[in-house]
């Protein structure tokens, strides 16, 4: 290579190197630090979870539904499903996307005070208004989270939609109500887990304007799927654990940028969120194993530059009383229904057992500051 040519590859070379650093020193992100799962044997793969859903008698949702008029909005629908695709037009008379806003209401009535005069509400605002307004008319619904591989280091992590229980066809129908559509397949509405089974590319896309564009912005967004157990707003919660999908030979994610995931119950496959919710639950005893659970306590608990989190552990939609933990290759200790657990920095290897001999769970996690 002649030296000019030289000179310029090197040039280029070396403005590469300084655009990605200052997009790095940008975003404030480093890939070198984190919280890492290197080895999860611990997939649910049972079918025996309880959710719960709202009660539209509730004292909220009667004040909710009293307040924006809602039995009205909708006393000309012929099923549910005209019912929600109704109310999902009225919410965006008063809403209007913008991924970046911050709000921080956890009710859909306090979502609508704050954003009366600037209308701006993200994904999550909106996902929580409208699962609300259309559990206070008796229609059965509940916020799903798609969330992005390697979500601890995206500012955009995840996208909020909402599920509503479609009768005709017995089973959830996915609506991304901040962008105001849904998805259909051959036979129909799809749900949430067949958009991750087919993928954005196998679905079409009813009330988007142009498809390339929404998938290309948010097909980074189907990587895993996140719902709650306790789907209601009551203030003694029966569940304060979620279920999330993650792709067979994948390892769960348990750091999201600036915050920590949920009490979460990962599995492999989707058959856990089809469930109808008109279907009176029965607890059949079938789990054969039990399942760690990780809780992040209050990081001003956080001592000795540890991550504290609570562990517990899972079994037949309940939490058991009484199972064995080992930490770090430390003798087998009997825990009472939960322990406090230290994160330490580097590899943190957390270990289950029922009878305080048989290992049935193995969880590593590399804690990189």
């Amino acid at each position: 290579m002649a030296k000019a040519g030289l000179r310029k590859f090197i040039f280029i070379i070396f403005i590469m190197i300084f655009a990605i650093t200052m997009v790095s020193c940008k975003n404030g992100i480093s890939k070198d630090k984190g919280m890492f799962v290197t080895q999860w044997n611990n997939i649910y793969e049972g079918k025996n979870i309880r959710f719960y859903y709202e009660d539209s008698k509730s004292t909220y949702m009667q004040n909710l539904n009293t307040k924006y008029d809602l039995d009205n909005k909708v006393k000309d629908s012929k099923d549910d499903l005209e019912k929600a695709l109704k109310i999902k037009e009225w919410v965006h008379t008063l809403l209007q996307y913008n991924k970046g806003t911050f709000i921080g209401k956890e009710d859909a009535i306090s979502i609508l005070e704050a954003t009366k005069d600037s209308k701006k509400a993200s994904d999550r605002d909106f996902a929580i208004v409208y699962s609300e307004t259309l559990s206070s008319i008796g229609v059965y619904s509940r916020i799903g989270e798609f969330r992005a591989k390697d979500s601890q280091f995206q500012k955009e992590g995840s996208l909020y939609i909402c599920e509503v229980w479609n009768e005709a066809q017995k089973k959830w129908m996915a609506i991304d109500i901040a962008n105001n559509c849904y998805y259909e397949g051959k036979d129909g509405f799809l749900s949430a887990a067949e958009v991750m089974d087919k993928g954005l590319g196998g679905a079409k896309l009813i009330g988007v304007k142009d498809a390339k564009k929404y998938i290309s912005k948010n097909n980074k967004f189907f990587y895993s799927y996140t719902i709650s157990i306790d789907n209601t707003k009551a203030i003694n919660k029966k569940s304060n654990s979620f279920i999330t999908y993650i792709p067979s030979n994948t390892l769960p994610e348990i750091k999201i940028l600036n915050k920590y995931v949920e009490p979460t119950i990962f599995v492999n496959k989707l058959d856990i969120f089809k469930g109808s919710p008109k279907i009176e639950y029965k607890d059949d005893k079938s789990d054969t194993l039990a399942t760690l659970i990780l809780m992040k306590k209050d990081p001003k608990e956080d001592k000795d530059g540890n991550l504290n989190f609570v562990l517990g552990a899972f079994k037949d939609s309940a939490m058991i009383k009484e199972y064995y933990v080992s930490i770090n290759g430390s003798e087998m200790s009997k825990v009472n229904k939960y322990i406090d657990v230290a994160i330490k920095e580097g590899k943190n290897i957390i270990v289950l057992s029922e009878d305080g001999k048989t290992i049935v769970r193995q969880i590593i996690i590399e804690y990189k500051k």
